[in-house]
């Protein structure tokens, strides 16, 4: 009994509440993916994706870090006066990033608009680039909730945002407004957070600014920066060149396909975020690195598992939850689940290489891939279209993980069973590919069972997954 409370303490609690607030807000956006389908012609869902992918460089170099920094210098401190004052500098610089940001990128509006593929409107552009002036002021008081413990009260902020921005999507779209009525959905519903967000943090910390807080935020946040931007060529940078040589319909179902095997990695991660926080107090504990061998295989497993699901399943959402000219995305949607599958892998093995308190290791090893994506998006998207993007971004995905293992396994070796994961990882390979030929839907779902029901059979066999009794005794000694 008292092991079974202890897997429901106040921190298990607070990470659940976390982990359901980031799942509610993805399944909300997986919700919403029909109903873009079925009120944007595939021209207006990509340049709603270029738009998209705009936002997540613009908020990497906007954000510049500021929540990071806010964890790394007032989590380190022990005193809560200083602690709130720390949070006061960090929220002041966050207030003058956000002003900053919205007058230089109001500036360049029209030059960005310009650069963009897919015809995308200058008004469009503004609009876009007014909500994302506001991310330091939404991210670093909910970061501060985080800090304090206040789950439930982080839990309102984004899920009511989530389902406010999803409905006032479906009306703008009713009424037919577009891809511009999703955009002012976006800007009404971040301009109410911030204004909510704001007054409560100025209540809590107050505002200031502060040269030292500025100091350690240009050199700690410029790393993020770099590394945000690595992230963006590998997981957005391909839509661009693809939207620049070919029509916006092939990028209207390529999109399309990213979102919906990008939940292979999403069903991994309620176990990825109970297990990330944990993972280093267990690697420096009794049996630390076999400790830490068989919970990434737990994690692997799933991640496995969710690829050969939503494979499987992804000729029947295209399908049924899609106007006909979008069923172009069905088959592409295996080798991007496969692709997710294998990004969220990596989250699970960089341990050896996050374990350092102070390396610079991971910005090489994720710029080198990124690197390597941007060069083969340059050669092969003009030359196989889709498929070109989809080989590219798997190569510098495996690129990713090779390195990962080969330098963590230099600074603190981890006992991974390769022979098991590779024959895990092999059996899963093989199912997408025979999912990928499938004729129909049901086809599709047949051949995913067998392929679960084999992956099931070799884990048991080699270990890899315990009887129920003996996991739960697993994760109470955690």
């Amino acid at each position: 009994m008292e092991r079974f409370k202890a897997l429901f303490s106040n921190g298990a609690q607070q990470t659940a509440i976390y982990a359901s607030a980031i799942v509610v807000g993805k399944l909300i956006a997986v919700v919403m993916l029909p109903v873009f389908t079925f009120f944007l012609t595939p021209e207006e869902y990509a340049k709603l994706d270029i738009i998209q992918t705009l936002a997540n460089l613009v908020s990497v170099v906007i954000g510049f870090g500021l929540a990071d920094t806010l964890f790394r210098f007032a989590g380190e401190n022990t005193q809560p006066r200083q602690k709130r004052e720390i949070a006061a500098g960090v929220f002041g610089l966050a207030l003058l990033a956000s002003a900053l940001s919205l007058l230089i990128t109001q500036l360049l509006a029209p030059t960005i608009a310009y650069h963009l593929p897919g015809d995308v409107s200058i008004v469009q552009t503004r609009i876009i680039l007014a909500s994302l002036s506001l991310t330091g002021c939404i991210l670093v008081p909910l970061s501060w909730l985080r800090m304090q413990n206040k789950a439930p009260f982080y839990f309102f902020a984004t899920v009511s945002r989530a389902f406010a921005q999803a409905l006032l999507v479906l009306l703008f779209l009713y009424f037919g407004y577009g891809v511009t009525g999703v955009l002012i959905a976006g800007l009404l519903c971040a301009s109410s957070l911030t204004i909510f967000m704001s007054i409560h943090q100025w209540q809590q910390t107050g505002i200031k600014l502060s040269m030292s807080i500025l100091k350690k935020q240009g050199r700690y946040g410029g790393v993020l920066v770099i590394a945000g931007m690595a992230a963006f060529l590998l997981s957005c940078f391909d839509r661009w060149i693809l939207a620049s040589y070919f029509d916006m319909v092939t990028v209207a179902q390529y999109a399309l396909a990213c979102k919906i095997g990008i939940m292979a990695a999403l069903l991994t991660e309620p176990y990825r975020m109970w297990w990330n926080p944990r993972r280093f107090s267990v690697l420096y504990g009794e049996n630390g690195p076999e400790k830490c061998a068989k919970q990434t295989e737990y994690g692997l497993l799933i991640a496995l598992f969710s690829a050969i699901i939503v494979s499987a399943m992804g000729a029947l959402v295209v399908k049924y939850l899609s106007p006909e000219p979008y069923h172009g995305a069905l088959i592409y949607v295996p080798y991007l689940a496969g692709i997710a599958a294998l990004n969220a892998s990596i989250n699970l093995l960089n341990t050896s290489v996050l374990s350092e308190e102070k390396t610079s290791m991971p910005i090489w090893i994720n710029g080198s891939a990124a690197l390597l994506a941007c060069v083969g998006f340059f050669i092969l998207i003009p030359a196989y279209s889709v498929w070109g993007a989809i080989g590219t971004i798997c190569c510098a995905q495996l690129f990713r993980i090779c390195l990962y293992y080969k330098i963590g396994q230099s600074i603190i070796i981890i006992p991974y069973r390769m022979r098991q994961i590779g024959l895990l990882s092999l059996t899963t390979a093989f199912t997408i590919l025979v999912i990928a030929q499938a004729d129909t839907p049901t086809e599709s779902l047949l051949w995913g069972g067998l392929g679960c029901f084999l992956l099931l059979i070799i884990a048991i066999v080699g270990g890899t997954l315990p009887t129920p009794k003996n996991l739960f005794i697993h994760l109470s000694r955690i």
